[in-house]
């Protein structure tokens, strides 16, 4: 992504909170409910939440909108991207209809996720 442009990212967890997103960006976005397309949330006991692909299900969540480069890789490094998430383009749904956006997927196969304890 190149820093002129901007992004849509799907949240699930924590980065729901506006004034999270706030402390860790310095800006407010503007932000919708949005449903991920087959993918699901799993929870699991002492660690963070985190979706995987699963064809058919569906997870409630936030769309932020017009997130720019320097406050997605602040995001970035808050979800530790490339040790307990990935940053993968999916399809989520709206009430506007379908958009692209970003999501962090976890890497329970890395271990990352399940080794560390709630923020």
């Amino acid at each position: 992504m190149r820093v002129s442009q901007t992004c849509c990212l799907f949240v699930y967890g924590t980065l729901r909170d506006p004034d999270l997103v706030e402390q860790l960006t310095g800006k407010r976005f503007p932000t919708e409910p949005a449903t991920l397309l087959d993918y699901e949330r799993h929870e699991p006991p002492g660690s963070y939440a985190y979706v995987l692909p699963a064809p058919g299900k569906r997870v409630a969540g936030v769309l932020i909108r017009d997130v720019d480069a320097t406050s997605l890789a602040a995001i970035d490094e808050y979800e530790c991207l490339g040790t307990l998430y990935d940053r993968q383009e999916v399809l989520v749904e709206t009430e506007r209809g379908y958009e692209r956006a970003f999501v962090y997927v976890g890497r329970p196969d890395k271990g990352a996720v399940r080794d560390v304890v709630r923020r």
